[in-house]
This record gives structure tokens, C-alpha cells and sequence, in this order.
């Protein structure tokens, strides 16, 4: 017996457990003894033991039983009265005095024992519990099939995807859930797996109102005493994805079909072309960090001034200009003053009538002006801001002067040389986009 085994021992009556003690102690058990109840509570809860002796001559000892839930309890009595309310709190087992010492060793060692295998019983309870979990919460299918191609086994995902339940495929054929059109390519891959090939391999399933499900499966074989007994594996659907890739491809050609059409020579362009050209999320991402950068804002429109990308625009524009129609106008003319007037390759500068800078660059694919790069607002940091001007516009225009103002102090400040800088990089990331065709 392991020596380490703790045996806690409650009674009231010390030399009725002399000959108890020596003899637990000569079998190599570690044993603590209590006679109240705050001793044997201090006890239990210091180190939980392997075994419970309860004296129940001992007042108040079948109220403590409940406490020791997670140990055996063995009760020791002189009279039969308090023993079946004893077991009925829990108690697993009884002896009456005087003890018989071998029958209590007994009893204690089978206890034990019960003890481990009830524990060794949890933990394998758990892990299946844990495993079946696992193999229900996977998104693959997890299957088995035998020589014949029968299905052995196959995880509950499979309800999921197909609408069949597990036991509509246990101890079924292959062939009635593969399309027809697949099945001899399978039934071939099966034979190849057997040779050794090990990648994966697609083909389709048949769901229970008769749709498909695309599936890519990786397979092996399966051994029993070095036998081959059949296939394990792993089925993904993969039909989402495949309807994903047919519509980019379907994308991917419309795509080609127009760019083909915008190019020719007697096209004329309408307003919406360029943004089905230019990858808008992955420059407006990009934008966003060069801005985080360098603080600078700009915009990429197409030729009826529809915004396709914009980072960093300033509030006395957003809030004030492009909100007020008058105000509005001078922002439209700018607009058409640079588009009209910008060089391939080139930027323009131009101070609009709302008294601020912007900067534009033109957007050329497959030789056709098809929108504006615009930089602005700001100012030059070597120049004051008309206040005059920004406060009459305020009145003229009824703006709240007081916010008006203060969205023009932040109106950045930007050198000449920040600007060419800036300006010759947009002016390749330009030339970059204009070489998609």
C-alpha cells in the first residue's frame, strides 16, 4: 500500500483507537485524528485525504459527512441506528465495533481502490467528453471507411454540411452520397492512396435535397495489426469558396471586357470608370499611412468629381466650403480649373477662390484622362492666411465664425519642399496605378 495515504480519523473515545492507530501505522498509512468538529474541519480543509473514519457515536458526526464529499467515508458504530442515515448522506461504507482489524483494512483498501477507479473513470469521462467536443466543434469532417468502401465512422459535422444525420451514412457505401460523375475518380484516388499518394483531392457530394456540397478531402490509410483495413481522413466544404472564386473569376473577366472596351480607340468614358479600375481599398489603406506620416491630405476623384479615395481633408472644407453653395461653386471651379489645365506627368498649383491651396495631378490609363489626384487644402508656411478674408466670408456666408476660425487655424502649414516631395510621390504612385492596363 502507498505509504503516502491519508486516513483522517474522527472519534471521541481515545483508547478504544490505540490499537486502531498502530496497526494503520504498521501498514504504512498516515493518519490524523480529530475529536471535535472545528479540529477535523481544519483538517479536512489543510489537505484533502484519502479516506474518511467517522466515529458515529461522535455527537454531531453524521452533520459533517456532506463536507467530505470528495473522500470515502467508513462509518464505525456500536448500534445499527444512525448507520443508514450515515449512507444515505454519503457515507460509502460501515463497520461495527469492536473493529475487526483485517475487515477494516479491507474495507479501506477497497474504498481506495474505488476511489481511483472513479477517478480514472472521471478523467476518462472527460477526455472523451473533451474529444467528442473537439471533433464536433471542428469545421472538417472526420470519416472512416473500410475496404469496401463502407463507412465506419464519421463525425456529427457532417450533418452540418450534408442535412444526412451520422447514422444515415454508418455501414452505408460511398456511391450514394459522391456525384455520379465523381465517383470513379475517387474510387481511383482511394487505390492511389494505397500506393502512397498523399495530396488532396476534390470532388462532390451530394446533400440530402439533392444539392451539392464541393468538397476537398485528404485521405490515408488505415492499419489494423498491420493489415490495411480501410481510410481515415479529412473532408472540408468547400463550396462557399468555390462560389467566391467563380464570381472573381467572373469579376476578373468583366474586367477584362471593359478595360478591352475603355481602351479602344472610339470610346467615350463615362463617369464611373475609374473606379472600377483602381484597387480604392488598397490605396485608401495605403493613403491613410502616408498620411499618418506626413499629415498631408489628398483625395483621387474621377472626371465628374466623384471621390473615389480621400484621407486627411480639412474641416474648414468638409464643414464649411463643400457645405454652403456659394462656397461650393469656388470649390467646383477649382476643380474644373485644375482638371483642365493639369499636364500628363505634371502637378498644378492653383489658389482658389476660397483663398487656399490645391494641387492636382492627372490620372492617365491606357492613354485616356481618367481622374484627378488633388492635394489640399494648406497653406505655404511662408505666407499669413487672410483673416480678413475667412472673417467676411463668415459673415457673408453666416458661418459660426467662432469654429470657422478655428478649422482655419488648423489648415496645415506646409513648405515648398514638403510639397514637391509629396507631390513626386504621388506623382509615381500615379504612374503606378496608370500602368493596370
Amino acid at each position: 500500500m502507498n505509504s503516502q495515504k491519508k486516513i483522517l480519523i474522527y472519534h471521541n473515545k481515545p483508547s478504544e483507537y490505540k490499537e486502531i492507530f498502530k496497526i494503520l501505522e504498521e501498514n504504512s498509512f498516515i493518519f490524523f485524528e480529530s475529536t471535535d468538529r472545528e479540529t477535523f474541519l481544519r483538517l479536512l480543509s489543510s489537505g484533502q485525504p484519502d479516506i474518511i473514519l467517522l466515529d458515529i457515536t461522535h455527537s454531531e458526526s453524521l452533520q459533517i459527512i456532506p463536507m467530505a464529499e470528495k473522500s470515502p467515508v467508513i462509518l464505525i458504530y456500536d448500534t445499527e441506528e444512525s448507520v443508514i442515515e450515515g449512507l444515505n448522506l454519503g457515507a460509502e461504507d460501515y463497520i461495527i465495533k469492536p473493529v475487526n482489524m483485517p475487515l477494516l483494512l479491507h474495507k479501506i483498501k477497497k474504498s481506495l481502490q474505488e476511489k481511483k477507479l472513479k477517478e480514472e473513470n472521471k478523467i476518462l469521462s472527460e477526455k472523451e467528453t473533451e474529444h467528442r467536443t473537439l471533433i464536433e466543434n471542428i469545421n472538417d469532417v472526420i470519416f472512416s471507411v473500410d475496404m469496401e468502401g463502407n463507412v465506419t465512422y464519421i463525425s456529427s459535422v457532417i450533418e452540418r454540411i450534408s442535412k444526412y444525420k451520422v447514422q444515415d451514412f454508418r455501414g452505408k457505401h460511398i456511391s450514394k452520397f459522391i456525384h455520379s460523375d465523381d465517383l470513379p475518380a475517387v474510387l481511383e484516388r482511394y487505390r492511389l492512396i494505397f500506393e502512397g499518394e498523399t495530396k488532396p483531392y476534390e470532388y462532390r457530394l451530394i446533400d440530402k435535397d439533392g444539392g451539392i456540397i464541393n468538397i476537398r478531402s485528404y485521405s490515408r490509410p488505415l492499419y489494423k495489426n498491420g493489415i490495411a483495413a480501410g481510410l481515415t481522413g479529412l473532408l472540408t466544404d468547400i463550396t462557399e469558396r468555390k462560389k467566391v472564386d467563380q464570381t472573381l473569376r467572373e469579376s476578373e473577366e468583366k474586367l477584362r471586357l471593359k478595360l478591352t472596351t475603355i481602351f479602344s480607340p472610339d470610346y467615350m468614358i463615362e463617369e464611373e470608370e475609374l473606379k472600377n479600375i483602381i484597387e480604392a481599398n488598397e490605396i485608401q489603406q495605403l493613403m491613410n499611412n502616408f498620411y499618418k506620416l506626413t499629415h498631408t491630405g489628398m483625395a483621387i476623384l474621377d472626371l465628374k468629381g466623384n471621390i473615389l479615395v480621400a484621407t486627411g481633408w480639412q474641416d474648414i472644407c468638409t464643414k464649411f466650403h463643400r457645405i454652403h453653395p456659394e462656397t461650393q461653386k469656388n470649390c467646383i471651379e477649382s476643380d474644373c480649373y485644375l482638371t483642365e489645365n493639369v499636364k500628363v506627368g505634371h502637378y498644378l498649383t492653383y489658389k482658389c477662390k476660397n483663398n487656399m491651396w490645391d494641387i492636382v495631378t492627372p490620372i492617365i490609363i491606357g492613354g485616356k484622362h481618367m481622374g484627378n489626384l488633388f492635394l489640399g487644402q494648406f497653406f505655404y508656411d511662408d505666407e499669413k492666411p487672410d483673416y480678413e478674408f475667412f472673417d467676411r466670408q463668415a459673415e457673408r456666408y453666416s458661418f459660426d465664425r467662432d469654429k470657422y476660425l478655428a478649422a482655419l487655424d488648423r489648415v496645415p502649414r506646409w513648405s515648398k519642399d514638403l510639397v514637391n516631395t509629396v507631390m513626386d510621390f504621388y506623382v509615381k504612385l500615379i504612374e503606378i496605378i496608370s500602368t493596370l492596363s
